[in-house]
């Protein structure tokens, strides 16, 4: 099934210096990393409806807020006070569900977020 690039689009933004380190991809789902050497930005992709509790995080934000991503899409970035707690942006398109794991800002997520959304 080769649709899978179409719809598990890569980002046009990511910070500088930050690189590809794995690229894991299925007919389900896709995970692709990036590190700057300290800092990592993890983005998950799932076909719906996802019977995989990966999205369930080891390190849970505690406080979440709705925000827009290019107008179009409702997402909620997910954030906790804890020094070692991941910023985390979560939404979806039709039957994909999108979520950006990273210690880097809000706006930073967005700007990921925004540039694999049309």
């Amino acid at each position: 099934n080769g649709d899978y690039d179409l719809i598990f689009r890569v980002p046009t933004f990511i910070p500088e210096k930050y690189k590809v380190i794995s690229d894991y991809q299925s007919d389900h789902m896709r995970i692709l990393e990036y590190t700057n050497g300290n800092e990592t930005i993890i983005i998950k992709y799932y076909r719906l409806p996802n019977m995989d509790t990966s999205l369930d995080d080891e390190r849970h934000p505690q406080e979440e807020k709705s925000v827009r991503l290019n107008q179009k899409y409702d997402a909620i970035l997910s954030f906790s006070e804890q020094p070692d707690a991941y910023t985390i942006l979560t939404w979806q398109d039709g039957l994909i569900k999108y979520r950006i794991l990273s210690y880097e800002s809000e706006e930073t997520l967005l700007k990921i977020a925004e540039s694999i959304m049309p």
